[in-house]
């Protein structure tokens, strides 16, 4: 029921990773999951947090160099914009 909730707010945020998103915020404490859903900012901090943490996990998959993953995160960051 949390995820249904939480994962309309995720998809207009990052629609591309929603799904994957929802599932990681969902492994938060139920106290900051709750902020989530009240706070207008904080869901918007917990996606970036989150996007940071699937690109890291990607670079390692796929041996890309630091800088590399600093131009990815930037890209998906203005992306957004």
């Amino acid at each position: 029921m949390i995820g249904e909730t939480l994962y309309p707010l995720v998809e207009l945020l990052e629609p591309t990773f929603a799904a994957k998103i929802t599932g990681m915020l969902l492994e938060l404490p139920q106290t900051e999951i709750f902020q989530c859903l009240k706070s207008s900012e904080a869901p918007n901090e917990k996606v970036h947090e989150a996007i940071f943490v699937l690109i890291d996990w990607l670079r390692k998959q796929i041996n890309l160099d630091k800088q590399k993953a600093k131009n990815l995160r930037a890209a998906l960051l203005l992306s957004k914009l």
